[in-house]
């Protein structure tokens, strides 16, 4: 639905990817940060006390929480929103093989089954079923492509965090250190036109389709 959404975005309102995962980590991460804080009492500086946790805090919010949001948006402004869905969710075959080498874990057949019947609809998505042609433009398949392997980076590095912390501190934690790199873009660039459905859009994307996701 965000997804969705976010196209209507960038196609009617000239709202760019950028400036909407910005704004969106930004003020999602602040929602979530004061959620944290009323449900468990404890301080939003805690993990700053920490230098092993914040080395592994910081790959997640720049190469997980960072790049996944942004790459999804990039691959929706190139493509649409239902393709980009569905090459976001490459994710399990990049983690299936991070496990596979890393933690020599072989997969059994089902998940070799699995692997197989993703890609071969994968290829079919992207060609409409024509070998010598793509359905998607180039930076689309790449951006979405991205969005699978920035998906299974955004699952596996913050997995001992989570087991640590609530779950609502770290990914707020991760979105305020994602939204920095962008934070200068968002600032200089003039906020999209107001009205009355681009106020939806926004809060709609910022608390129920990251908030509460």
């Amino acid at each position: 639905m965000s997804g969705t959404v976010a196209e209507y975005l960038f196609k009617n309102y000239l709202v760019t990817p950028i400036w909407l995962v910005g704004t969106r980590l930004f003020v999602a991460e602040l929602l979530l940060l004061c959620w944290s804080r009323i449900t468990t009492g404890e301080s939003i500086f805690k993990i700053w006390h920490n230098k092993r946790e914040i080395l592994t805090l910081i790959p997640f919010a720049l190469l997980g929480m960072l790049t996944s949001q942004l790459t999804y948006f990039m691959a929706i402004r190139y493509g649409n929103a239902p393709t980009t869905t569905v090459l976001q969710f490459l994710g399990p075959i990049f983690i299936m093989g991070y496990v596979t080498v890393f933690n020599h874990n072989l997969p059994n057949l089902s998940e070799i089954v699995s692997v197989i019947l993703v890609l071969t609809g994968t290829f079919l998505l992207v060609t409409n079923g024509h070998i010598d042609s793509l359905a998607l433009s180039i930076a689309a398949i790449a951006w979405g492509i991205g969005a699978g392997v920035s998906q299974a980076s955004y699952t596996l590095i913050p997995s001992k965090l989570l087991s640590i912390f609530d779950d609502k501190f770290i990914v707020g934690c991760g979105m305020l250190l994602g939204s920095l790199p962008l934070s200068g873009f968002v600032l200089s660039t003039s906020a999209p036109k107001v009205s009355m459905i681009t106020i939806i859009s926004i809060v709609f994307i910022i608390v129920f389709a990251t908030m509460l996701e």
